[in-house]
């Protein structure tokens, strides 16, 4: 029975992350998303493209604006909101796997 409700409760808070991750707007503050999802579990430089949302999302090359990544993993991929020099989203990146 416990395998049952820890399953359950994994899927109730994928799906309220996966909302909040929707929910992120563009020039949203760090301090922000942090409050929504917690401390990141790394935080990288942005790498060479931007994206908003999935593969799909392509927003062009990193022309400067996206300075530094926070990820947050989950049990089947994870999240990534990229930051620009005043700490505001100017991406976010939802992966499937690492």
């Amino acid at each position: 029975m416990s395998l049952i409700v820890a399953l359950a409760w994994q899927w109730r808070e994928g799906s309220r992350r996966h909302q909040a991750f929707l929910d992120i707007q563009e020039g949203a503050s760090e301090a922000s998303i942090i409050a929504t999802f917690g401390q990141p579990h790394e935080v990288t430089r942005c790498g060479e493209s931007l994206w908003w949302g999935h593969d799909g999302a392509y927003q062009g090359k990193n022309d400067g604006r996206c300075q530094r990544w926070i990820r947050y993993r989950h049990f089947l991929g994870g999240y990534e909101v990229g930051f620009d020099v005043q700490s505001r989203v100017v991406s976010k990146y939802e992966y499937a796997s690492d």
